[in-house]
């Protein structure tokens, strides 16, 4: 099986953008135990070529500690946009069932979802690849290019 990809291929995926997933760390607070299945932060970010240039852009998302709740089993907290805007997560986790839920909105409106089970970092790799949304607040960058390439 080849895996190789092509410098055009390459190319054609840069221009449509290329989304990146991450793995966030706990929230591991002694005091205050119910957060430990809750992240730290959670980072969304993406790449593309515009206007010749490669460019990325990241928005990172912090916890907004009084919106967690705990009902029965269920328990979810919300997670604000650092850069403003009406832009937030909702992150769940289902103790019962030991399976996490996140959905990101942008505006107002549902951009995406992720669903998993008690894996952490296969979950927030999912939820994380959704990468930024039309909208999104961000930060953006030029990415500079290898020594060489």
């Amino acid at each position: 099986m080849n895996c190789e990809i092509t410098k055009e291929e390459s190319q054609k995926a840069m221009e449509r953008g290329t989304f990146f997933g991450f793995i966030p760390q706990r929230l591991e607070i002694k005091e205050l135990p119910q957060f430990y299945h809750f992240p730290f932060n959670v980072l969304f970010a993406s790449t593309c070529i515009k206007d010749g240039k490669q460019v990325s852009g990241s928005a990172v998302y912090e916890p907004d500690f009084y919106t967690y709740k705990k009902d029965g089993h269920l328990s979810c907290m919300r997670y604000h946009n650092i850069y403003g805007g009406d832009c937030h997560l909702m992150i769940a986790y289902d103790e019962e069932n030991k399976k996490y839920l996140g959905e990101k909105f942008v505006n107002g409106e549902k951009v995406g979802s992720a669903d998993g089970g008690p894996d952490w970092h296969l979950f927030f790799v999912h939820l994380t690849l959704l990468g930024l949304a039309s909208g999104e607040k961000c930060k953006f960058q030029d990415v500079e290019e290898k020594a060489g390439s």
